[in-house]
């Protein structure tokens, strides 16, 4: 199981001890200008990030659907992101075995965006979907934002669910 993910969150420093060198956080935008492969930095703009090109734990994700190609996350993995938001549209693949984890205590879908994931067998309960995205707080869909969970998707929730825009 390959972990994507740097600093205090992922090394147990739950205290902030050390002085990490870089939390700066950035929207990276997904092109697939060179393959599906989300961990290629070349597939991503925006995302100078100093920790691999990619966005971790403290970044967002852009996926659109005019990109060349859409992503793909390496299998058997545990991936972090803060969430997703810009322009949307796109999707994104989880493999069999494969975590998104949404670190951002406040996950907003605010563009539409369609999460696949690998089906089990006819036989198999759904409950036993093994592509994951773990929601770590409070989730949002609004301004109208589509989410759409293909079959073999399973979505699991640390706190609530809200659907439409918040009431001012």
């Amino acid at each position: 199981f390959r972990s994507g993910g740097f600093g205090a969150i992922f090394e147990k420093d739950k205290d902030n001890i050390i002085d990490w060198e870089n939390g700066d956080s950035f929207d990276c935008v997904w092109t697939g200008a060179v393959s599906q492969q989300w961990t290629h930095a070349g597939n991503w703009n925006n995302c100078a990030n100093g920790r691999g090109g990619y966005p971790d734990q403290n970044d967002y994700a852009d996926i659109r659907s005019t990109a060349m190609q859409q992503p793909v996350l390496p299998a058997d993995s545990r991936f972090w992101l803060q969430g997703f938001r810009g322009q949307g549209g796109g999707h994104i693949q989880i493999p069999d075995r494969t975590e998104l984890v949404l670190y951002d205590e406040n996950s907003t879908f605010a563009t539409n965006l369609t999460i696949r994931g690998t089906p089990r067998p006819s036989l198999s309960p759904a409950r036993y979907a093994r592509s994951r995205i773990i929601a770590r707080g409070k989730n949002s869909i609004v301004n109208g934002a589509t989410l759409t969970l293909e079959p073999g998707v399973r979505y699991e929730m640390h706190d609530h669910f809200h659907i439409g825009n918040p009431k001012s």
